[in-house]
Parts: C-alpha cells; structure tokens; sequence
C-alpha cells in the first residue's frame, strides 16, 4: 500500500508540477519558493511542462493499469487535469483591469476551485480513497466539497499573501495587483468602494510600477480588507468544520485526516 502510495504521490507532484510551470508563465512570475522561476531558466519550460504532464499518465499505466481502480484513477486524474486547464484559461480571461464588472465571487470561485482546489486537495483526497479501495460516491462527493471549500480557501489565503507576504518568508514576489489579477482582495474591495475610490482604483490597478501599487494597497487599507477577509476566512473555517462533519459514522476516521488538512494549511503563516 506504501509503495502505490508513493507512486500516486509522484504521479500528483509530477502534474502539479507541470501546472506550476504554466502558472508562472501566465503570471509573468520572477520567482518560486525563493528561486527563479523554471521558464526563466530553461527557454523550453513550456514543452518541460507538458512533457510532466505526459509523464503522469505514462507512470499511471505503467503502475496501475492492472489495479482493478484504474479506470477510476485514470478518470479522475483526467477531470483534474481538465479543470485546472479551465481554471487557468479562467485566471488569465479574467486578468482584465477595464473589465472589472466581471470580477464576481461567483466567478473567482469557480476559478478558484479549478485553478487550485482540484490539482491540489481534491486530486489527493479522492486517490487515497480510491487507494483504499472506497469508491462509494457520495463518499466522494461529501469529500469532494469538502477538499473544495478548503482549496478556495488556500487560493484565498494565496490572494491574501501575495499583496501583504513577506517576499523572504513566501520566495515569492507577489504581482497580482501589477497584473490585474482578479483575486479575493479585489472582488471584496469592489463591493465596498466609494465612487471616489473606485475610480482611483481603476486608474492605478493593472499598473506595473509601485507608486499605483501602494496606491491600490491604500485603497484596500481605507476600506479594512484585511479585517474583512480574516472575518471570511473564519466564517469559511466553521463552515468546512461544519461540512467535514456531515460524514456518515463509519467514515469518522476519514473525517478526522479532512480536519487534519484543514487545520494544516488554515494555520499557515500570511
């Protein structure tokens, strides 16, 4: 069991891997976990990135094709690689500073969940089951929501992080506001702008130099983001607590490693 686990693990690294290529490339990111970015090193990361992608699906069969869940790994592998090409197609569609009526939360969170939430939490989670051998489905849908609602809530966390993160503690250097992203700070801020402001704020946003990103960061000062997303993140805290707690008896054990995860990266230092 040891040994498929650590294969499936591989096969995870190696396809958030290639994603994490394609992500700093869109974003036009200089740096990674304090080093440069891959495609700032090598001309070819673009054809790297698929070739990891390749390289999952070549390590799956290689593996599992005779795993009576393979059809059930390869589907799911499948639908996470699908969703997170349609998160980050999402990510960069949206990166619009003159379109900002399309900034909704309905719409950061699907692209959220797909850009983040399904490589990272739900691609994990539903594999150890399947390792397990449980492919009860609404078993995996309880922990489908569940891995969902705790991978928006990273991608949060990452939106809260990139704007006040100390650059030497994150080794990365935060652009959403440079690139217009469209990120929890601002959906939130938008809501909660004077005219005065928002027009201020569409001025400088999506401006690549640091006079319009102080400007933008004092925006979000004057309007208390910070306490406005701390009360989010715990208000989203109990409901995930909440949602981990609807599991059937029988799986209480499972319940107990979700509330693990949550407490691992809801504890994570921004």
């Amino acid at each position: 069991l040891r040994g498929k686990a650590m294969l499936l693990g591989i096969c995870v690294h190696l396809l958030v891997s290639a994603w994490m290529v394609i992500d700093d490339m869109m974003d036009k990111s200089e740096t990674r976990r304090g080093k440069r970015c891959w495609y700032k090193v090598e001309p070819k990361a673009d054809q790297q990135a698929c070739l990891l992608v390749s390289f999952t699906f070549t390590l799956l069969k290689h593996h599992f094709r005779n795993d009576p869940n393979y059809a059930n790994l390869l589907e799911i592998f499948f639908e996470v690689d699908n969703k997170t090409c349609i998160g980050q197609v999402m990510d960069l569609m949206l990166c619009n500073p003159k379109g900002l009526d399309k900034y909704t939360i309905s719409l950061y969170n699907r692209m959220a969940s797909g850009k983040t939430a399904y490589c990272t939490f739900i691609l994990p989670v539903r594999l150890c089951l399947y390792l397990l051998n449980l492919t009860d489905e609404n078993l995996h849908h309880w922990a489908t929501t569940v891995a969902d609602k705790i991978g928006i809530l990273f991608q949060t966390q990452d939106d809260f992080i990139d704007v006040y993160g100390d650059n030497n503690q994150t080794g990365k250097i935060g652009t959403d506001i440079t690139n217009g992203k469209c990120t929890w700070l601002v959906v939130h801020a938008l809501t909660n702008m004077n005219d005065n402001q928002r027009k201020t704020f569409v001025q400088h946003f999506g401006k690549n130099d640091d006079e319009s990103v102080n400007i933008v960061k004092g925006i979000f000062r004057q309007i208390n983001i910070k306490q406005k997303f701390f009360h989010y993140g715990n208000q989203e805290f109990e409901d995930i607590l909440n949602e981990i707690s609807k599991i059937d008896e029988k799986y209480k054990n499972i319940a107990s490693a979700m509330n693990n995860v949550l407490m691992l990266f809801y504890r994570r230092k921004m």
